[in-house]
């Protein structure tokens, strides 16, 4: 059994909206709690994709390889948000890097345990992809942003 704070927290994440507490329950008793201190990596770039990640404490910094010797930071996540939840849907490897920025702690959620419960639970499907939806149309609208603006930028 989840404690009531950790199923709030759960029930917060966008792409949770709307799925029944029951569910999530069953998510939760998958979940691991994970410690990381600063500096220390959660997983790198290109590595399987193999759970999903919820900030319980800390900040989490997601940076991706631009070179030999340079990283882009793509974000910077803290309490109650998730990361990772890609792998769960397309099971390829890590787009990014995800770091530890300060000590942190994480709930991680193994893909095998997501893939059971959607097996298992069809009626949260319809919510899950509706909200993964809306949350990758955003990031593809950042990211056309951002592409706009490099071009900008080049083209000066």
């Amino acid at each position: 059994m989840s404690s009531p704070n950790t199923l709030a927290m759960l029930q917060q994440v966008d792409i949770f909206q709307g799925v029944p507490a029951e569910a999530l329950e069953e998510l939760l008793a998958t979940a691991e709690t994970r410690g990381f201190e600063r500096g220390e990596t959660i997983f790198r770039e290109r590595e399987p994709g193999d759970a999903m990640y919820l900030v319980v404490e800390g900040a989490v910094e997601l940076t991706q390889s631009t070179g030999p010797a340079a990283d882009h930071r793509l974000a910077l996540l803290d309490h109650g948000q998730i990361f990772g939840e890609l792998a769960l849907f397309d099971h390829l490897p890590r787009s990014a890097t995800a770091e530890a920025f300060v000590k942190t702690t994480l709930l991680r959620f193994p893909a095998e345990a997501f893939d059971e419960l959607l097996d298992n639970c069809s009626d949260i499907a319809p919510h899950l992809l509706r909200n993964l939806v809306r949350k990758l149309s955003l990031r593809l609208r950042d990211a056309d942003q951002q592409i706009n603006e490099l071009s900008r930028a080049a083209a000066r």
